[in-house]
């Protein structure tokens, strides 16, 4: 269950650095007179979904951790 858990955490990390990029791709495509304001914007975006990807994925490796040696200390093996 942990793993799976895990795997969607991976995954919504992946979706946001995505979503990060088309940020970025809007802003260097935006017409001249408001790029400087969208690049801006759209580096805020990436730092912003960045730190939250790595946040999300540490906190739930750590969780996941916990989980596997609490149940390890269980284990009548």
């Amino acid at each position: 269950m942990v793993g799976m858990l895990q795997i969607l955490t991976y995954m919504f990390a992946f979706y946001l650095v995505v979503k990060a990029l088309e940020f970025v791709q809007r802003a260097i495509t935006a017409p001249k007179e408001s790029r400087r304001s969208a690049g801006g914007l759209a580096v805020l975006v990436f730092i912003a979904c960045l730190g939250a990807a790595v946040l999300s994925i540490t906190a739930q490796d750590e969780q996941a951790l916990g989980i596997s040696t609490s149940a390890s200390s269980y284990s009548p093996f």
